[in-house]
C-alpha cells in the first residue's frame, strides 16, 4: 500500500487546558514523554517510507518529526491533514465541548443537519480535503506515511478507535 495513515502519539493537554486556550490554540499541545517514546518505537517498527507528510497541528507534527529524524526521511507539512473541527467558529475551550461535538457528529452520521446548528465540520468535508492531499502524494511517491488524527483516519477508512501511533492503510478516495 503506497500510503499508510498513522495517528499521532499521546498528547499533553495539561498546559493548554490550564491556559483555557480557545479553538485551534488548543492544537499547540505537544506530546507527553510517553508520546515521544511511542513515536520512537513506531520509527523502529514501520517500513521506511519515501516521504512523511503531517498535519500542521503540533501533536502530529512532533510525532512525524521524531519518526522522520529516526528514519532520515523528509517531513512535509500538509494543511488539509489537520484535525476535524468541532466548531467552525473556533470557539471551543474544553475537551468536554469537543467530545460533545464529536458525539453529536457521530449521532448524525457525520452529516450536519440542515438547521445550521451545530457548527462542526461534516465528515465528508474532512474526507474530501484529506483524500485530495493524499491522492496527490500517491501519484508522486512509492510509499507515504501520513501522520494525522483519529477523526481524519475515521473519515478516510471508517476505522474507529485508532490508538496512538497505530497505522491504517489508505486505499484511495472512495
Amino acid at each position: 500500500m503506497p500510503v499508510t495513515l498513522m495517528r499521532h502519539a499521546q498528547t499533553d493537554w495539561a498546559r493548554v487546558n490550564a491556559l483555557r486556550l480557545r479553538g485551534a490554540a488548543n492544537d499547540l499541545a505537544s506530546l507527553t514523554a510517553t508520546g515521544r517514546d511511542q513515536a520512537r518505537q513506531a520509527a523502529r517498527t514501520i517500513a521506511r517510507p519515501e516521504v512523511i507528510i503531517a498535519s500542521p497541528m503540533t501533536r502530529a507534527l512532533e510525532t512525524a518529526s521524531i519518526i522522520g529524524t529516526c528514519l532520515g526521511v523528509e517531513v512535509l507539512v500538509q494543511f488539509d491533514l489537520r484535525e476535524w473541527l468541532p466548531d467552525e467558529s473556533y470557539s471551543w475551550t474544553t475537551s468536554d465541548e469537543v467530545l460533545a461535538a464529536y458525539d453529536d457528529m457521530r449521532r448524525h452520521g457525520g452529516v450536519r443537519p440542515d438547521t445550521g446548528q451545530p457548527k462542526w465540520e461534516p465528515l465528508e468535508t474532512v474526507r474530501a480535503r484529506a483524500a485530495q492531499t493524499l491522492d496527490r502524494f500517491v501519484s508522486r511517491h512509492e510509499t507515504v506515511l501520513a501522520v494525522t488524527h483519529e477523526v481524519v483516519i475515521y473519515a478516510l477508512t471508517a476505522a474507529e478507535n485508532t490508538n496512538f501511533c497505530a497505522t491504517r492503510p489508505y486505499c484511495g478516495a472512495t
